[in-house]
């Protein structure tokens, strides 16, 4: 029987801001028109895709002709290693183990083609490092490492990868999905050469993200339609969409600070209560970790079980992330940090949000420790 409505997925995907919707609604129905148009609605909408690329430009530090609107972060990892890839002047394709699958299943279409595809490994924390990313670039090679794990939330040192890289005169994409609203954007002080942003991560819209490409970096789309996104991403731009990003990336980049002040908080206590349970220990960074992320190993239990109690009773979690949770294979990123093909089954995330309370997670806590009691 349902007690609670604790939600901890954020991970997964966030509530959309009441401050996101009000900017949206107006582009379904009173300036609905197409960007293409040239008349008066038409215009209306394009200036409104216009305006939003200025502002998430202005918070990323880049021109706004660096950035491409996408359907989201899926499509923005995809596009930006086909993209760089395609361009004719990559011989080498380098990613982490603990990439995300659209980056993962990029590379090994990649290899099939005969592009020479390495894989670099991580420590027992997921955590890839600088020295690991130089051990196999050459010169024209394209570097892919996620800024924040979205399974285990270790942090990765971008900026000291991108100096690394850019000395052999190759480029550096990095997933920041789960790094926005809490890590800094600044491209000029991670100095990558593209980035991937999602809006269903920071309290937007889903189906709609941005990928930003550094002017000057070798780029060629396949993407056929109306030339859309400077011809890198055709098709009818979804305005709403892309007002409502811009909107929550604002809100997240205003608000940046103290959430992560609060969140941090709230999380460490988290951690703490579950650890001391017995039995359980934290996955993934201790100190190099996202505020809002508390992964845990739960030794000798059938998370999937505890997972399907805690939703009975209204406690939202997941078992990894949200783009393998339906799948009946290990994590390939706790398989990375050397965790065993059966302990990688018993692994539990929480992700907590700007709505959780102390109360959600004193309540979390007792609950687990009722659930495992009970067997």
């Amino acid at each position: 029987m349902k007690q609670y409505d604790i939600y901890l997925d954020n991970a997964a995907t966030t509530p959309v801001r009441d401050e996101v919707l009000d900017a949206m609604m107006p582009y379904y129905k009173e300036m609905f028109g197409n960007p293409s148009s040239i008349h008066q609605y038409g215009r209306e909408a394009k200036n409104a895709i216009e305006n939003a690329r200025e502002r998430c430009a202005e918070i990323l530090s880049c021109g706004s002709e660096e950035i491409i609107f996408t359907s989201g972060g899926t499509e923005s990892d995809y596009l930006a290693i086909s993209g760089v890839v395609g361009s004719g002047k990559i011989d080498q394709l380098i990613v982490s183990q603990v990439e995300h699958p659209a980056v993962l299943q990029a590379a090994e279409q990649l290899m099939k083609t005969g592009l020479s595809v390495k894989f670099a490994s991580v420590n027992k924390d997921a955590l890839c490092s600088k020295d690991e990313i130089d051990k196999h670039l050459t010169a024209n090679s394209l570097c892919s490492v996620i800024y924040a794990n979205n399974e285990v939330g270790t942090i990765n040192p971008i900026r000291a990868m991108a100096d690394t890289v850019h000395k052999t005169k190759s480029y550096i994409h990095t997933d920041a999905c789960q790094a926005a609203g809490y890590l800094d954007l600044n491209v000029n002080n991670l100095c990558v050469d593209l980035m991937s942003v999602n809006g269903s991560k920071i309290y937007g819209p889903k189906g709609v993200g941005l990928l930003y490409i550094k002017d000057g970096t070798p780029f060629s789309s396949s993407n056929i339609g109306g030339g859309q996104e400077r011809g890198l991403r055709g098709g009818t731009e979804n305005v709403a969409a892309i007002v409502g990003l811009a909107k929550a990336l604002e809100l997240c980049e205003l608000e940046k600070n103290e959430s992560t002040r609060q969140i941090s908080k709230l999380r460490d206590l988290l951690i703490n209560g579950l650890v001391e349970l017995g039995g359980i220990a934290l996955l993934g960074s201790k100190t190099d970790r996202l505020p809002n992320n508390v992964s845990v190993l739960i030794y000798g239990v059938d998370t999937q079980a505890l997972l399907m109690k805690l939703d009975e009773l209204g406690i939202y979690c997941s078992v990894a992330s949200a783009c393998s949770a339906e799948k009946t294979e290990p994590s390939h990123v706790l398989l990375a940090m050397g965790i065993g093909y059966e302990q990688s089954f018993q692994s539990l995330r929480f992700s907590l949000g700007r709505e959780t309370t102390e109360s959600d997670v004193d309540d979390t806590i007792k609950m687990i420790k009722k659930t495992l009691k009970k067997g």
